[in-house]
């Protein structure tokens, strides 16, 4: 009978996984260890690309009632129109790509408006790229030269996404956030801090300058349209000096005609010559105004001949009008007021402004998946159960084969 003899180097796979066992803890310290390098190793390595999105939000109603004044003002100048003359065409300004017809183009401060400035002055990415070269988000020492660096700092400004989000198109509702994907996430917070304020100073000048030019064109209006008033009334004076010379000389006519034939005063009826205000309609030379006698005549002459610069005034049709128009327009203190509201208003030098802000600390960052822990676990693991397997003691691997 043949006996077969017990192998040395087979193992029962109870007696490997018991071996396991009992170093248990020896093999968790050797994953704990791996796990550690590998945290360590996730830390000192290169920065990870990570992908953020930050929201930027308008103005709330509590800022916007800091511009309830100079609104009210503004619309209350357009509603009420402060100078009516007709003959003043309107200006055609243009807002942000809107034509408005208003001959006194001062803006209304809303939320839109203001977002819509704010949306504009970081869509040409300007400030984007001198936040980027004042925060390093590129290092300069790696490229060949000044020029190559201007143009890595452009293109990557340029991967930067400004997108509008509808919530509601029928209410005209959206939102609009800044997209962006880097390496270095706390030097973009500080690049997104440095474009909220500087975008938001820049919106504020340029609605001080469109206030200044708005302020400028109403009163060239205003002195273009008292210049135009003086000019109908020195026409009218003119007109007057004109039609007067000519009715002296008439009346200088008839009384010598008077004289001549002995007409002193009126004897016979003559057909009448309309109003009062005949003295400005031509006469006729052959007119028999001379009927009327020389002495009446003279006596017209004379009192024609002694009126005052004020008296010429009642005996020209429609200059009183003009004279008060003319008050009326340089009394206005509507541009006073609007001056004084704005001053009042957050878009005065000094006062604090927001068109717009980001939502830079709810900024999301999405990171790509990190497979180094596990697999410093995985690999701890391994490594702990071998070293348990081939650096036990020979004695201790007998006791556990089976014969």
């Amino acid at each position: 009978m043949i006996i077969d003899k017990p192998q040395d180097d087979e193992f029962d796979l109870v007696s490997v996984i018991k071996l396991i066992w009992s170093r248990k803890w020896k093999i968790a310290i050797t994953v704990i260890v791996f796990a550690i390098v590998g945290l360590v190793y996730e830390k000192i390595s290169p920065k990870k690309k990570f992908n953020s999105t930050s929201v930027i939000e308008r103005m709330d109603s509590t800022e916007l009632d800091k511009y309830f004044f100079y609104n009210d003002i503004i619309k209350s100048n357009k509603s009420e129109q402060i100078y009516k003359n007709k003959d003043i065409k309107d200006i055609e300004i243009k807002v942000k790509g809107r034509s408005e017809s208003n001959p006194y183009p001062f803006l209304e401060i809303s939320p839109q408006l203001l977002e819509e400035l704010f949306i504009e002055t970081i869509k040409n990415r300007s400030l984007f790229k001198k936040g980027i070269h004042k925060y390093k988000l590129l290092d300069a020492s790696n490229y060949a030269d000044k020029e190559k660096y201007e143009d890595a700092i452009t293109k990557l400004a340029s991967s930067i996404n400004i997108i509008e989000t509808i919530i509601d198109k029928e209410l005209n509702r959206s939102y609009f956030s800044i997209e962006f994907s880097h390496y270095e996430s706390e030097k973009w917070l500080s690049v997104l801090s440095f474009v909220e304020k500087s975008a938001n100073s820049a919106v504020k000048k340029n609605l001080q300058d469109r206030f200044r030019a708005s302020l400028e064109i109403t009163k060239l209006m205003k002195s273009y349209e008292i210049e135009d008033i003086k000019k109908q009334i020195e026409n009218r004076l003119l007109d007057y000096e004109l039609k007067t010379a000519d009715r002296l000389l008439f009346l200088r006519e008839q009384a010598e005609i008077a004289r001549a034939i002995d007409i002193a005063k009126n004897t016979t009826e003559i057909p009448a010559f309309g109003s009062q205000n005949t003295m400005f309609s031509k006469i006729q030379p052959e007119s028999q105004f001379y009927l009327r006698g020389y002495e009446a005549i003279e006596k017209e002459i004379e009192l024609i001949e002694q009126r005052t610069e004020a008296d010429k005034i009642s005996f020209i049709d429609g200059i009183i009008e003009l004279e008060q128009k003319k008050r009326n327009i340089e009394q206005n203190q509507k541009l006073n007021r609007i001056k004084y509201a704005f001053q009042s208003s957050p878009l005065a030098e000094g006062n604090d402004f927001t068109a717009a802000s980001i939502m830079i600390a709810g900024t999301k960052f999405k990171y790509p998946t990190s497979l180094t822990l596990q697999i410093a676990i995985l690999l701890g693991l391994i490594f702990g159960v071998l070293n348990v397997l081939i650096f036990s003691s020979p004695a201790t691997n007998n006791s556990y084969k089976k014969k």
